[in-house]
Order: structure tokens, then C-alpha cells, then sequence
């Protein structure tokens, strides 16, 4: 038997001289401060859920609605204080701010107070809206998450600005659009609704021009629905995001149509069933199926398949 080494000085037994150790190469790629190992620095969240090692598991740019819907399902559960009992506390609170500016104007005679009120909701809202978009990542990301999720690591800043900009964008679309339908009926004159017939033609002028904006938007909404998650998960600036945003929503517009047009009528049954009662347990879900439609759609990072 010949044993490695021999016909060169060394027997079995005998140590072999260590070859010397590889030089090192200039390229500036095998740096560990190179700035493309930061390129997916958004996902340092992400554990995989423990998958022993395993790639993890990352979306395709296609959108699979049921098993988004599953998942959400299953993480709600999992997360309920904060999904559940934050959306009652996030009701709670704009209950109250309502609440109170009514009062005062119903006690000062300030007719602008409501509308105060209205104001400070709409914000409260939008900002709520920027921590619940970083906690769903994060959920996606997490097998669990707690009430320190909604601002950790968040983008806050961008994120607000991208939603203001996507809806102001929205809102501009809508009004040129519906504008040479609403020109009619601004030019009504008051005393003309004091005929009955006239006041009825009026109010079906009136419903049928807000059928048609709701029309509209959806067909709209799956262009504009991942914009502000792109920017959420740190993926993209404004601008970036606008593009890659719409892009996913067109290779997805189909599904995302039918899943919005489905999924609003059922929102506004549940909701009308239960008096709005519902809308704690819905929202949160529906928050986190949009959350996972991104992922996939983006071809971001998933949780483990057996979570999904």
C-alpha cells in the first residue's frame, strides 16, 4: 500500500509541510466594509425563522393572495397584543380626539373646530400608519413581534412623506378625472333644489359621481399600493420606489385588482354587520396580507414555509 507523502521524504506518521497561505487580493469586494455586503442591510431583521441554516425563502415577483392570507391569519395570533389590542387602543384614541374637538364645538359655537379635529385624526392616522407599516415588516420577518417593533429600525420620514405624496398624487388623479362630471352639479344652483324632483337628480348625480371615484380607485390601488412599502423596508428612495412599486403592481394587476375588489366588499359587510366592531380583528390582518404581497411581489425575504 502507498500512503500519501511517500516517494517525497514523508512516511505515514510523518508531518507534512503546511502549504503556505493563499495571498491575499486587492480586489476591494473581499473587504468586509465593501458596500456591497450592505446592499441588503434592510433585511438585518430578518431570522429566517430558524431554518437550521437553510437559504431563506424569498418571494418571486408574483403575488400568491391565499397563501398571504393564510399566513396573516396565523401571525395575528401569534402577535395579538400587539395587532389586536393596538388596533383597539388606535380606535380608542381616535374615538376620543373626535370626541373631545366635537365637544368643544358643540360648547364654543367654533364652527373651524371640527374640522381642527379632523385635521389632528388624519394625522394621528398617518403617522400610526408609518409605525404599523415597520411592524409588519417586521412581522413577516419575525415568527413574533411585540409593541417595540413599531419603531425599531423604522424609516419614518421617507415613509410619511411617501404616503403624503402617494395620496396627494391619488387625489390629483381623481379630481381631473371626475372634474368635468362634478362641474355640472357645482354650478347647480341652491334654490333649484328646492324642487323635489330636482333635489332627487341632484342626490343621484351625486352618488353615481362618488360610485365612479370608488370605480377609479380601485383600479388605481394596485399601482399604488406597494410604493410606500418599498421605502418602509428601506429597499428604495421616493423616487426608486415610485418605479419599482408600480412595476410590481403590473406584473401583479390582476390578482391584486380581484384581491382588493373582493377583499372591500368583504371589509364593508363585516363592518356593517358588527357595527365597525369588526374592523379590530380585520385591519390588522388586512394590514399584514398587504405586507406579504409586497415580499412576494418584490422578491424579498419570506417567513419559513412551514409559517406560511
Amino acid at each position: 500500500m502507498t500512503y500519501p507523502g511517500q516517494g517525497d521524504g514523508h512516511g505515514p506518521d510523518e508531518p507534512r509541510d503546511e502549504y503556505p497561505p493563499y495571498p491575499s487580493t486587492p480586489h476591494p469586494e473581499d473587504n468586509p466594509g465593501y458596500a456591497g455586503h450592505q446592499q441588503y442591510g434592510q433585511y438585518s431583521d430578518y431570522n429566517a425563522y430558524d431554518t437550521g441554516g437553510a437559504a431563506p425563502a424569498t418571494g418571486t415577483g408574483k403575488v400568491h393572495v391565499m397563501q398571504a392570507v393564510s399566513w396573516a391569519f396565523k401571525a395575528i395570533f401569534r402577535s395579538w397584543p400587539l395587532w389586536i389590542l393596538g388596533a383597539l387602543a388606535f380606535f380608542v384614541l381616535t374615538f376620543l380626539l373626535s370626541f373631545i374637538f366635537n365637544i368643544g364645538n358643540a360648547t364654543a359655537a367654533d364652527p373651524t373646530a371640527v374640522n381642527v379635529g379632523d385635521i389632528v385624526v388624519a394625522v394621528v392616522s398617518v403617522v400610526v400608519s408609518v409605525l404599523i407599516y415597520n411592524a409588519a415588516l417586521r412581522q413577516v420577518d419575525n415568527r413574533t413581534v411585540g409593541w417595540g417593533d413599531l419603531t425599531r429600525n423604522v424609516n419614518f420620514w421617507p415613509t410619511l412623506g411617501t404616503l403624503l405624496l402617494v395620496q396627494l398624487a391619488v387625489v390629483v388623479i381623481l379630481t381631473v378625472i371626475a372634474l368635468p362630471f362634478a362641474l355640472p352639479m357645482i354650478n347647480t344652483e341652491m334654490t333649484d333644489l328646492a324642487d323635489d324632483q330636482v333635489a332627487m337628480a341632484f342626490l343621484g348625480r351625486v352618488l353615481g359621481l362618488v360610485a365612479f371615484i370608488l370605480f377609479v380607485s380601485l383600479f388605481l390601488y394596485p399601482l399604488t399600493t406597494f410604493i410606500a412599502w418599498y421605502v418602509a423596508d428601506r429597499r428604495a428612495g421616493i423616487g426608486e420606489a415610485v418605479k419599482l412599486g408600480v412595476r410590481a403592481g403590473l406584473a401583479n394587476y390582476g390578482r391584486l385588482l380581484l384581491f382588493f375588489f373582493v377583499s372591500g366588499i368583504l371589509i364593508m359587510i363585516a363592518a356593517l354587520v358588527t357595527f365597525g366592531l369588526a374592523m379590530i380583528f380585520v385591519m390588522p390582518v388586512y394590514t399584514l396580507i398587504q405586507a406579504m404581497l409586497y415580499r412576494q411581489a418584490s422578491a424579498g425575504p419570506l417567513p419559513a414555509p412551514a409559517d406560511r
